[in-house]
């Protein structure tokens, strides 16, 4: 794996990253993220949950510069290795794509193309940054099949993707965001589509190719049992704004933000924290309320029209993130220390 080692073993630096949707002909301006900052190590997990519109995938595609339409990175840094990607020439992030960076998107079939034989996109990465071809190429495509749990790789090369199960095309996938040997793989909801016994078989394959190759990863996910298993540790975003972030044992244990509570309080067995209601005749428990419109935030913070803690300041002035003990800290004037 490439690179040049940066301070503390720091691969990835977000500073400051706001990056906004301008929709209706610029009439209408998404903040998808908002202020985000976060550090990630070599060889570590992070965690980005939330609920669906908290700006989770949007942080994911602004790390690799692949915008939606309509999408621009207003300010910040994402400094991979040092170099920051916000800046470098298109030229430039498309050679870290897939060779220092990979992802693997929520559905496969978005990755593949339908028309194109599985082991010829497993190839093109290899193609694109190696230069491979011919047998060697072939055999190191069989080869990574295999390392993902294909079998019969030697046969599924030459498959298409409509020939392949659900949890088989996750794995192509993986086996093509793996082939160059990233330092960093980002995987956006890996295990949404996959059914329980295949979702747990990817989180195995995902831990197990972290341990061969030391890469770092950063895991987009609603699903909090995903997050306890794989990660080291985790942001809740909320409104494009991390509302909480620890390493995962103490986000679990000791969570401080309102919102990570009520998000806890929702997981089987867990008793909500007497404030945080939560509607009971549910099979489990749901936070009261919507997400805001990151399109029309409200003034101060953006949780506080769902939080039964906000005062008169929660709903008027924008809380700062304060530090509550080592790599904790909450966006909140309130936190539970």
């Amino acid at each position: 794996m490439g690179g040049t080692s940066t301070k503390d073993g720091v691969l990835l630096e977000v500073r400051d990253l706001e990056m906004s949707i301008f929709a209706d002909g610029g009439n209408r301006i998404v903040r998808a993220v908002n202020g985000l900052s976060f550090t990630l190590r070599r060889g570590r997990t992070m965690g980005i949950i939330g609920e669906s519109g908290s700006g989770k995938s949007m942080t994911s595609l602004s790390i690799l510069r692949l915008l939606p339409r309509g999408a621009r990175i207003l300010g910040g840094q994402v400094l991979f290795d040092g170099r920051d990607l916000v800046s470098l020439a298109e030229r430039d992030l498309r050679r870290m794509r897939g060779r220092h960076i990979a992802m693997i998107l929520q559905d496969p079939m978005v990755s593949l193309d339908p028309l194109y034989r599985v082991g010829d996109q497993v190839a093109e990465p290899l193609r694109t940054h190696q230069g491979m071809g011919g047998d060697a190429l072939r055999a190191r495509v069989i080869e990574l099949l295999g390392a993902v749990g294909i079998p019969a790789p030697e046969s599924r090369f030459n498959q298409y993707p409509h020939q392949m199960s659900g949890g088989m095309l996750q794995r192509i996938v993986g086996a093509a965001a793996i082939s160059c040997g990233p330092e960093l793989l980002i995987a956006d909801e890996p295990t949404t589509a996959l059914d329980p016994t295949v979702q747990a078989q990817y989180l195995d394959l995902l831990e197990e190719l972290q341990q061969r190759t030391g890469l770092a990863l950063i895991v987009i996910t609603h699903d909090l049992g995903v997050a306890a298993r794989l990660c080291d540790d985790v942001i809740v975003m909320y409104a494009g704004r991390a509302a909480e972030k620890a390493p995962v044992r103490t986000l679990f244990e000791r969570p401080a933000h309102p919102y990570t509570q009520a998000l806890l309080s929702t997981l089987p067995g867990r008793r909500a924290p007497d404030d945080i209601k939560v509607d009971a005749h549910k099979r489990l428990p749901t936070i009261e309320g919507q997400p805001p419109d990151l399109a029309a935030l409200p003034p101060g913070c953006p949780f506080a029209p769902r939080c039964p803690r906000a005062d008169a300041k929660c709903r008027t002035e924008m809380p700062p993130e304060v530090s509550l003990a080592t790599d904790h800290s909450a966006a909140c004037w309130y936190p539970t220390t």
